[in-house]
């Protein structure tokens, strides 16, 4: 899976035959309206979420490669030198 300036997700499958690795595009995902800058992937949910250069959240169906929800990062609070879960990210609807 890769992520692009052009806002597209491009999911590929991989061909390992003879020691030579062949790649085959599966399917290009559309939706995001600035480039892409960071993209988590969960195997065992089928979920991709991607975040975009504007703070806009999608989250993926991989089974169907389509938007389950589309979030955009309101306010965002890191506290230096603090636990994990005192670093909080608000996610909200969009929509």
């Amino acid at each position: 899976m890769t992520a692009s300036r052009d806002c597209t997700i491009a999911i590929w499958t991989i061909d390992n035959e003879f020691s030579i690795v062949d790649l085959q595009l599966q399917a290009t995902l559309l939706g995001h309206r600035e480039p892409i800058t960071s993209m988590a992937l969960s195997t065992c949910l089928r979920t991709v979420v991607s975040v975009s250069a504007g703070d806009e959240v999608l989250v993926w169906d991989i089974n169907r490669f389509e938007i389950l929800r589309r979030l955009s990062v309101r306010d965002t609070v890191v506290v230096r030198d603090q636990p994990l879960h005192s670093r909080l990210t608000t996610l909200t609807p969009a929509y």
